[in-house]
């Protein structure tokens, strides 16, 4: 199983399945072209420019299909129920405003 497949897996744990539809029909996708490419995002998975946000637009859609969406990207809640934030340090690990050094 790939990263892109645990993505889905979580977005129909959390929404439900819509069968048969395909993520490709649903107004959630975006279509992003930037330097003659296009990448596919979820709207409600939550768009980055990382690559980690790619959306396979050949997915079973999950229960957000054609459906408005205002919350919160998924992904950070999803790392938020795993304990990391968008803030989250190892321990021991310095940051890029640390002044200690």
């Amino acid at each position: 199983m790939t990263n892109l497949d645990r993505k889905i897996i979580r977005m129909h744990s959390e929404f439900g399945e819509s069968p048969p539809n395909k993520c490709r029909d649903c107004a959630n996708l975006l279509r992003i072209e930037h330097h003659d490419r296009t990448y596919r995002k979820c709207r409600v998975y939550g768009i980055s420019k990382a690559e980690s946000t790619d959306w396979k637009c050949g997915y079973d859609a999950c229960g957000m299909f054609n459906k408005p969406y205002t919350g919160p990207a998924m992904m950070n809640v999803f790392n938020s129920r795993k304990g990391l934030t968008p803030d989250y340090q190892c321990e021991g690990q310095l940051s890029f405003f640390d002044e200690s050094l």
